[in-house]
């Protein structure tokens, strides 16, 4: 009985261990913190959006312009280091919106620095600020913003009524670390839009240690001290082996309930739909805008015809290439505007303020960074938008 209750004690203490480590909990940590500052939603004022106070809620009823919302606290003096753990809580949040947290410090009040932010389980969310180099000082400013999800949600249908209710910065405690990890190990995780994107870093926001590490870890160490201090090497291994295929059973649920999550986002967000209607359904309505504005501009050109493609960020290149098949294009990152024989009869779309060349008009040409000139026309100019066909092969 003796030897059972040390080997149970001395796998606790290793699981104890290793759950220390991964959540960062200093061992003279207090199980609950020392120093809590705690802010219900209605203190906070709006800076973008429509909003309200209800009780001690804050109720926010629209997004702004921009489609997003902004909530901030000033007047505040808050040690960094001494309260590095934040908590909130949402009532109805939807999952269509991804947040952030905004913070100013005194020693450059000029400045915003913004963080992603998980999202909350069951209405509550923590976040270890101590993962932010930028989290120190003492903090004059700070708040939320919510924003629908980038790439993954249109922007028109992200937002609906929801409610902040507590905000709280805190000292370092193992009640904050186990709630930190709660969201890191269980919380819903948009899609991240990486190609590796099951165990590995499927987020924008900074994360702590895997739970896929820290499982792996605490089986072999069970296992070793079981075959070590019980004997009866061969047992213990095909109890190994079965805790194991039950280890690696619970993870594969874990990562099917993080994808039924952001499924249930997907389905939220096309089910009930034509299909007509789900195909204008974009995150990039305003990319897809502009592909159909090209495509009516070169309606019954011949589909041999190249259409060179240049944008202000690869992704709106990208997605630019998709909307606009089945025309015969080209993304300017990777093939340049091609040769003067390429060139001939050929188009260039240019998308974003300071997409590619500008076009000097008395010299019917494309002038590029380096001074050189294409020769060409304008077909369509449309805000963000340009479209030019080249001149004899674009030589001036």
């Amino acid at each position: 009985m003796t030897r059972a209750l040390l080997l149970a004690a001395g796998i606790a203490a290793w699981w104890l261990g290793l759950l220390a480590m991964f959540c960062d909990i200093p061992w003279r940590a207090p199980l609950r913190p020392t120093l809590l500052y705690s802010l219900p939603g209605s203190a906070f004022d709006e800076k973008l959006g429509r909003s309200h106070s209800l009780d001690e809620e804050l109720s926010i009823d629209a997004a702004g312009p921009d489609r997003s919302a902004l909530q901030t606290r000033t007047g505040e003096r808050i040690d960094a280091t001494q309260q590095p753990i934040l908590h909130y809580r949402f009532g109805r949040l939807p999952r269509t919106l991804e947040l952030s947290f905004l913070f100013r410090r005194a020693d450059s009040p000029d400045d915003v620095q913004v963080v992603g932010l998980p999202w909350p389980v069951a209405g509550r969310g923590s976040f270890d600020l101590r993962r932010v180099p930028e989290w120190r000082g003492e903090i004059i400013e700070f708040g939320l913003s919510e924003f629908p999800t980038a790439q993954s949600v249109p922007p028109e249908l992200g937002f609906r009524p929801f409610s902040l209710d507590v905000v709280t910065l805190e000292s370092p405690s193992w009640q904050g670390a186990l709630a930190i990890k709660r969201c890191d190990w269980f919380g819903y995780w948009p899609w991240a839009l990486m190609s590796i994107s099951a165990l590995g870093p499927d987020a924008t926001a900074p994360r702590g240690h895997s739970l896929v590490l820290m499982v792996t870890l605490g089986l072999a160490g069970s296992f070793a001290l079981l075959a070590i201090g019980a004997g009866g090497a061969r047992r213990w291994l095909r109890l190994g082996v079965v805790l194991a295929a039950l280890a690696w059973l619970a993870l594969d649920l874990r990562w099917l309930a993080g994808l039924a999550m952001r499924h249930a986002v997907t389905r939220e967000l096309y089910a009930g739909k034509a299909w007509s209607e789900r195909q204008a359904l974009v995150p990039d309505s305003d990319v897809r805008a502009a592909a159909l504005a090209v495509h009516q501009a070169l309606d019954g050109i011949d589909r041999r015809t190249r259409v060179f493609v240049e944008a202000n960020s690869d992704y709106n290149r990208a997605r630019l290439v998709y909307h606009l098949q089945p025309l015969n294009t080209g993304p300017a990152n990777i093939t340049g505007y091609g040769s003067e024989e390429q060139r001939r009869g050929a188009y260039l779309v240019l998308y974003g303020t300071d997409a590619g060349p500008t076009y000097d008009a008395s010299r019917r040409a494309l002038v590029q960074a380096d001074g050189s000139t294409l020769a060409a026309e304008p077909v369509l100019e449309q805000g963000h938008l340009r479209l030019y066909r080249f001149l004899d092969g674009g030589t001036p």
